[in-house]
């Protein structure tokens, strides 16, 4: 008899332990990473290369250059809703900037318009490609 309870709790701590599940590691959104591209004036097309990071908790890091350790660095905030990006950042307090843009559904390529200050349109059109 004490054999075969042994035998049923060793079962059951078996059976619980077995049944026990593992908290899955979070994934960041596809959108959150560097993205770059090139921007330029309003009726040209984009040549100045430039790089956006977007990063999980809603924050944006802009490099205006093509390289991220020596480019002027602009921080700011971003959202989403549906397929519409907007974010908005300065490198300093007098300069400002904001942008729109739809995301392709892989969320690979992103195309759109920036301002100055809260405008959206107005400075020009970008393209940005998740790298």
């Amino acid at each position: 008899m004490k054999k075969l309870s042994l035998a049923i709790v060793f079962t059951a701590t078996l059976f619980a332990m077995s049944c026990k599940k593992d908290d899955p590691t979070p994934t960041a959104p596809a959108h959150v990473g560097l993205w770059k591209g090139k921007y330029g004036s309003t009726g040209s097309y984009p040549t100045t290369t430039w790089f956006m990071l977007l990063k999980s908790d809603g924050k944006v890091r802009v490099y205006d250059g093509g390289d991220t350790t020596s480019a002027s660095k602009a921080d700011g905030t971003y959202s989403i809703s549906g397929s519409t990006i907007t974010t908005s950042y300065a490198y300093s307090v007098s300069n400002t900037y904001s942008t729109t843009a739809t995301i392709n559904p892989q969320v690979t390529f992103q195309e759109g318009t920036y301002g100055v200050g809260t405008a959206t349109t107005g400075g020009g059109n970008f393209y940005l490609v998740k790298q």
